[in-house]
Order: C-alpha cells, then structure tokens, then sequence
C-alpha cells in the first residue's frame, strides 16, 4: 500500500494497479478502498469512487476518511442526500470534522471549482485552527484565485506549525 502512495505522490499511473495488488490479498483493508476511491475520484470516475468508498465503510464504519471520501463524490455529483449523510455521519465520530471539509476542498480544487474549495477550506480551519492540512489546503487555493496576502498568510500558520512539512516549506 506505501508503494502506491508513493506513485500517486510522484505522478505515475500505476498506483491503482499497486492498490489493486493490495486489496487483492486483503480486500477488506479500509485503507485501501478509501485510497482506491480517493483515486477514482480524481480520475473523474464516481461511480467507482462512490463503490469503494462505500466498501471502505463495510469495511470500517468509522472511519472518517471513507466518509469524507463518500462526501465528496456526492458533493461533486450533487447527490445531496448523500452529501448530508456522508456529513452527519462525520460530524458524530469527529463533532469539528475538519479533516471531512479538507477532502471536500482538495476534490473540489482537482475539479477546478475554486471558489467551494476556499469556502470549504475556510470551514475546515474553522473548525480546526491547528491543521496544516487544512491550512495549507486553504492557503495554495488561496494563492489560485490571487489572493495573495491572505493565502501568504495561511502558509506561513502552516509552516509555523510544522517547519518540516515539505509542501509547505518549498512554496
């Protein structure tokens, strides 16, 4: 599973033939399927997305990840009955569900809709002050849409909370 991770990282295109191989001796790895679905949705492909999300749920009801995945295909396809309980199921395993309003943004960000991905970032540090992921989520879109000043400003929270966090150092 490290092994795709790392190929999603570098651009190849074999990551999902990698997950593939691990679900392949475990398939109910939640890990995976949530990888798996995060995959296919950014390939545009949501009816997969939303397949192995959904398995990543069977798998582990609890995972927050799965949902925000889940939410986020229902999101960008406007499934809003999906959306809500992707949410609400989010919210009651974590009540400031910020890693859930992160993965909505970075879904929204590779689908170009620039203007949700701010407003969702925003929701996201909102609700936790102290993520980098989401800071740093916030801060580049921000820089996307030429706010300058206040994405410069989002970084440097980031970085002043993590200084080793590479995607935030090298920008």
């Amino acid at each position: 599973m490290g092994l795709a991770f790392v190929e999603d990282f570098e651009g190849k295109s074999t990551a999902l033939t990698t997950i593939r191989r691990s679900l392949a001796i475990n398939p109910q790895l939640s890990e995976a399927l949530a990888f798996s679905a995060r995959l296919h949705l950014e390939s545009e492909q949501y009816d997969s997305a939303r397949l192995y999300a959904q398995r990543a749920l069977s798998s582990d009801t609890a995972s927050v990840q799965a949902w925000a995945l889940l939410g986020a295909t229902a999101f960008l396809t406007g499934d809003s009955a999906t959306f809500r309980l992707a949410r609400s199921s989010a919210t009651q395993l974590q009540p400031r569900p910020s890693e859930f309003y992160t993965e909505l943004a970075e879904a929204s960000i590779r689908q170009r809709r620039y203007a949700n991905a701010s407003n969702l970032a925003q929701q996201a540090v909102a609700l936790d002050p102290t993520s980098i992921h989401a800071l740093t989520v916030l801060g580049m879109n921000q820089l996307r849409l030429g706010q300058m000043v206040e994405g410069q400003a989002a970084l440097e929270r980031a970085f002043t909370l993590d200084a080793s966090n590479a995607r935030n150092k090298n920008t």
